[in-house]
């Protein structure tokens, strides 16, 4: 049986490609693996642009699809050494010996035995003092939220009055027996309400027009308080 001979797979420089390859993780912002599609397609473009001096003609993209190809292999080392680095920096800061292996086999060496244990109350203190800060943490953390949680309900609080003022201010234009045209054309002897309204509909007095209007029902004879503030709530809003 014989063996089929095929086009053999053209050499290219180790090194440059390597270097186009640190070219892409920092151009792209790649914080892991590198697809080998993508790189292909950004290898090309740099090709087209005249970048890549050494080479006389694209690089198919199978050249870093393909398992067998020797670019494949050099994305596959990078993306190797990149997932190693990442176990290693979560693993723990300590080597300790296997407890059960190491008992097993000092059993009758008592003082061999508390040697190699030794590390252990150390790394055990380390943990606790780790985890105290890490609780202290999320406690905080969970307290801002709440606290942002509530600042957001009472700011939502403060849009439905302002929206609840722009409704009544559009009821109370409907009528018929106000002095009140249209939002935009009105009479001098305006309904007191509405003045108010259409003067300070967008500030924060706003909030006090609903809340005058509440009090009126127990009073009818309540004037609405005077209204001077300028402050928009929309201010406070964008500093939660």
């Amino acid at each position: 049986m014989t063996k089929g001979v095929g086009r053999p797979e053209k050499i290219y420089p180790e090194n440059q490609i390597k270097e186009i390859v640190k070219r892409y993780v920092e151009d792209e912002k790649v914080r892991g693996s590198i697809a080998k599609k993508p790189f292909g397609i950004y290898f090309r473009e740099l090709f087209i642009k005249g970048e890549i001096p050494w080479l006389d003609q694209p690089i198919s993209l199978n050249y870093w699809t393909r398992s067998s190809s020797k670019g494949f292999k050099i994305l596959e080392e990078y993306n190797q050494l990149v997932n190693d680095t990442v176990i290693q920096s979560v693993e723990p800061e300590l080597k300790l010996p296997n407890l059960e292996k190491t008992i097993f086999r000092y059993n009758n060496k008592p003082d061999k035995l508390l040697e190699i244990l030794e590390p252990y109350p150390n790394e055990l203190i380390r943990l606790v003092k780790k985890i105290k800060i890490l609780e202290n943490e999320i406690k905080s953390l969970n307290l801002k939220v709440h606290e942002k949680s509530k600042r957001l309900k009472d700011k939502e609080h403060e849009f439905n009055l302002a929206q609840e003022t722009i409704y009544n201010l559009f009821d109370i234009s409907n009528r018929k027996d106000n002095n009140i045209i249209n939002l935009v054309s009105i009479k001098a002897s305006m309904n007191h309400r509405v003045a108010n309204a259409l003067e300070n509909i967008f500030n924060q007095d706003a909030l006090d027009y609903i809340r005058s209007k509440e009090s009126q029902k127990n009073s009818s004879n309540k004037n609405v308080l005077e209204l001077s503030r300028r402050k928009s709530f929309l201010q406070d809003y964008d500093k939660i």
